[in-house]
């Protein structure tokens, strides 16, 4: 058994010869020198004190390049890491704040100006292996702009796991064979002889699943760590943590048997990056064969850091010193001088400066990361001395300043801490308070403003909508003047507003600011006039700045006013507005607990709350599954009160030794008895879920029910709400994936618009028949990130209702409202937003 971590020093004839290298090439390049090429390994959730245990990483990487012992993610969590590796921003101007919609995941992204675009369209041949961002089912079958080679996780895993090949799905099984991590780098292995044969150079981006849980070592790697001593660093599960914020003092200490186990996972997880190792070594004897070592920059690194009972705490996304660091080497012979530790501050987002300038690209504005090449070349170059760093999940939303002797942070319920990280390192006593470092917070808080405000992107954003049957909310509610929902990054604590604009002429009339403590994971609606003055209100909700519940505050569209808060039971709920259940002639606002399975209901005018549960799933269904998203549809039972329609996804099961989904359903529950009319089961629900109600088109008197298959192929199923009989099943396949649907109502019956993404990453928006199966597509900007569909009525005097798709362009900060004639898809007119 190996007890201790191995190690590895470069031998001085090693040294000498890396140095003679680096002379040469440093000389040819001055004559004439080809592109390099690019290796890219990013790891998911690898500490930064783990490198140890890779001895042939130490061995044949490290002993040729520069390993950065303090290297950081710029927020510690999946997705908005690696969008900071592709774009070279912080996450508050790249807008991904999250692992999950709406302000995370794949679909936050804005896929149209990253790294591997750059790099294809000067001459680069590139290939992702791997893991890209959560949330990449609901798009399986979309191949984002700037990747030749395709080779991505739809499911994740070690064993049972799925990836679309090049839009080609490969299921494998539990052989050993199938070890994730192996066979992606057989993958990248065959990617680098490739291109090796091609007159191109070659970006490769290798991303294992590695080392994140569930913690399973490949067989040949099975208890080699089993004799590494306990992890019991000074800040291990510490005891007193009243200096700490609140999040952290509600952290119960781990007890005896939940240390052993969490000891048994990281050995696991230590040996796991043991085939991450193997595979290191396997992509740098594939660049040796082919003769591309000495033109090949290769860079190792993690999307973050994990904690593993530092401050009672085992996962990522908060902002000690184990979280926010990550492992670094870099290497490019013929560039870096003899292997050496860097004690510079480098960020994650410097990686992709770093590799445009290698390659020749001139770095864009928009990217906020220095290129470490001058590093490399041991130059003496003027450097940060300190970062920003920031977080919006897991724990409360957070931002901060670290420097070499310094780390000062502060979250969204006005909660300080000061580190001085020389005598400190391990944050064990929160300075804040002391009356010796009162200046220092001072100036760290107005250092920490500065760099919030200096934002070169834009926010997230949400249209006000309703997933409500029938007509646009709007509409109902007599207005034609949609309101855009915008969280202001830049602003600390954050601050999200509503802008209330005219469609008609664009003008701005009424803008709502909601209050600053609180987390913007955000959703709204519309409610019709409650206090009389003419104006629809804005209802929003958000999760309270220590995650402790959800907080629904509705607002006056014209004047802003607060008129009431109202406090949902569940920690994860989707809003609808439901007309009047109490009978007092005012709206409900219905609150869908995923979790729970129930749905709240809050009375606009008395805040009075009544609860409906939607009962245990039918007959066959599993306890895993939970409703996705939910709307209403007028009485079919006739006993006077609206019917809700749940739509039910479900997690993975395990059949005959694999992972199956079972089959979604929707359910219609009559929220007066209490009871459900019917359960209809669905072929596949995937992507992002999503229903409309339509008018009867089968002639029973009951309207029909849409439901969206988000994923390629693209298609809606039409049901009638009585009988469960199928209608219509409308295929979309010019879509490679959907966002959202609508019901445009026309002479010749419903349409049911739906907006996605098309070959060549254009927006659409295609229009079919109900009922004719009649189809037509309407182009949207290319250059910019879909974010949400609406109907709204006529405003151009023609008759026909118009096609609203609100559009953003993180590059240039431009956000507006497209409107589009449904009729002829012609431009109406551009709503800008601020």
């Amino acid at each position: 058994m190996n007890s201790s971590p191995p190690t590895a020093a470069p031998s001085a004839l090693a040294s000498a010869a890396t140095a003679a290298i680096g002379i040469f090439f440093s000389t040819a390049a001055a004559i004439a020198a080809p592109p390099p090429n690019v290796v890219l390994i990013v790891t998911d959730d690898q500490a930064w004190n783990t490198l140890a245990y890779m001895p042939k990483l130490q061995s044949q990487l490290a002993s040729q390049g520069v390993t950065f012992t303090n290297a950081f993610a710029g927020q510690s969590l999946c997705c908005p890491s690696r969008a900071t590796i592709l774009t070279g921003r912080y996450p508050h101007n790249h807008g991904v704040l999250g692992n999950d919609a709406p302000f995370g995941g794949a679909l936050a992204f804005y896929d149209a100006s990253t790294l591997p675009v750059w790099l294809q369209e000067s001459g680069y041949r590139t290939g992702l292996f791997g893991k890209y961002f959560n949330g990449y089912s609901y798009s399986a079958f979309y191949t984002p702009p700037g990747w030749d080679e395709w080779q991505t996780f739809q499911l994740a895993g070690y064993y049972n796991y799925r990836i679309n090949a090049n839009g080609t799905i490969e299921d494998y099984g539990r052989s050993e064979s199938n070890y994730s991590t192996d066979v992606l780098t057989q993958k990248a292995v065959a990617f680098i002889t490739n291109s090796a044969a091609s007159d191109k150079p070659f970006f490769l981006f290798l991303a294992p699943f590695a080392p994140h849980a569930p913690y399973t070592p490949a067989p040949r790697h099975a208890g080699r760590y089993a004799d590494i001593p306990p992890w019991r660093p000074p800040n291990y599960n510490e005891q007193d943590v009243l200096d700490k914020p609140t999040w952290v003092q509600k952290l119960r200490p781990a007890s005896p048997q939940t240390q052993t186990d969490y000891d048994k996972e990281r050995q696991a997880y230590l040996e796991m990056l043991l085939a991450v190792d193997d595979g290191v070594e396997s992509i740098l004897q594939a660049l040796e064969s082919t003769g591309q070592r000495e033109n090949t920059l290769v860079i190792f690194t993690s999307d973050n850091g994990l904690t593993w009972g530092e401050h009672r705490w085992w996962e990522k996304g908060c902002s000690y010193e184990e979280s926010l660091r990550v492992p670094m080497v870099v290497s490019f012979p013929g560039v870096s001088t003899a292997a050496r530790q860097e004690e510079l501050l480098v960020l994650n987002m410097d990686l992709t400066a770093t590799i445009a300038e290698a390659a020749g690209i001139p770095i864009p504005a928009t990217v906020d990361g220095r290129s470490l090449l001058p590093i490399l070349k041991g130059q003496a170059v003027s450097w940060r001395e300190q970062f920003l760093f920031e977080g919006w999940q897991l724990t409360p939303t957070h931002a901060g300043v670290r420097s070499t002797a310094w780390k000062y942070m502060e979250n969204l319920a006005g909660e300080q801490e000061l580190y001085n990280l020389i005598d400190d390192p391990y944050e064990l006593d929160n300075a804040v308070g002391v009356a010796d470092y009162g200046a220092q917070v001072a100036e760290l808080q107005a250092t920490l403003a500065q760099m919030r405000y200096s934002a070169k992107g834009m926010a997230p954003y949400l249209l006000v909508h309703s997933p409500s049957f029938g007509n646009n909310l709007l509409e109902k509610v007599g207005e034609n003047n949609p309101a855009v929902l915008r969280t202001d990054m830049t602003a600390w604590p954050n601050r999200y507003r509503v802008y209330r604009k005219s469609a008609r002429d664009g003008g701005l009339l009424g803008q709502m600011t909601y209050r600053e403590d609180l987390f913007p994971e955000v959703e709204a609606i519309a409610l019709p006039d409650i206090n009389g003055n003419g104006a629809y209100e804005v209802a929003v909700q958000s999760l309270s700045a220590d995650k402790s519940g959800r907080l629904i505050e509705v607002r006056d569209s014209l004047s802003g006013e607060l008129i009431r808060e109202v406090r949902p039971s569940s920690d994860v709920g989707k809003l609808d507005v439901y007309p009047d259940l109490g009978g007092n002639g005012y709206p409900e606002i219905a609150v869908l607990s995923g979790k729970e399975g129930r749905i709240e209901l809050f009375d606009t005018r008395t805040g009075r709350k009544t609860t409906v549960s939607l009962g245990a799933p039918p007959a066959g269904g599993l306890a895993a599954q939970e409703p996705a998203t939910f709307g209403w549809i007028p009485d079919i039972n006739d006993n006077g009160k609206p019917e809700f329609v749940v739509l039910w996804l479900s997690r993975l099961k395990e059949v005959a030794g694999s992972q199956q989904p079972a089959d979604p359903y929707y359910q219609v529950f009559d929220p007066l008895s209490k009871q459900t009319l019917s359960s209809v089961t669905l072929q596949s629900v995937t992507g992002v879920p999503d229903l409309v109600g339509l008018p009867d088109i089968s002639g029973n008197g009951a309207p029909e029910i849409a439901v969206l298959q988000g994923n390629a192929p693209v298609s809606v199923t039409v049901k009638d709400s009585k009988t469960g009989t199928t209608v219509a099943t409308l295929d979309y396949p010019g879509l490679v994936y959907a966002r959202a649907m609508a019901m445009v109502a026309t002479e010749g019956g419903p349409e049911i618009a739906v907006l996605g993404t098309g070959q060549g990453w254009s927006n659409q928006v295609i229009l079919k028949g109900a009922a004719s199966g009649t189809s037509r597509q309407i182009t949207f900007d290319k250059n910019f990130l879909t974010r949400d569909l609406e109907v709204l009525a006529d405003t151009n005097g023609n008759g026909r209702p118009e096609l609203a798709v609100l559009l953003a362009n993180p590059d240039s900060g431009v956000l507006k409202l497209q409107l589009r004639d449904t009729g002829t898809g012609e431009l109406v007119r551009d709503v800008l937003y601020p």
